[in-house]
């Protein structure tokens, strides 16, 4: 693991803990940024579930609010104002709202 942790803050990115539930995942990334100084808003959580999908883990689209607000007569309707940045879109750096585009992950 320090090879690893040593290899990401070399290169800038981030570290992305995989393994088996229970086996310590979040604490280790809590402990890390502990150690290292950082606030715990540097730690980007992203709960895997049965149906999750990659794309899941870098941003969410809200269709439900951009079909209904799509309806409204004479309204624009900018399809990148329901993507919402998750855990690895924060940790590439892409914070949404006017950098809306999505990263490929």
């Amino acid at each position: 693991m320090r090879a690893a942790v040593d290899v990401a803050l070399t290169l800038g990115r981030p570290l992305l803990l995989t393994g088996e539930p229970g086996s310590g995942k979040t604490l280790a990334a809590y402990w890390l940024a502990a150690q290292l100084g950082l606030p715990v808003s540097h730690v980007h959580r992203f709960q895997v579930r049965s149906d999750s999908r990659a794309r899941d883990a870098c941003y969410q689209f809200d269709a439900v609010s951009w079909f209904r607000d799509s309806q409204i007569p004479g309204k624009a309707v900018e399809k990148s104002d329901f993507v919402t940045p998750e855990a690895l879109g924060k940790a590439f750096g892409w914070l949404g709202g006017e950098d809306a585009t999505p990263i490929s992950c």
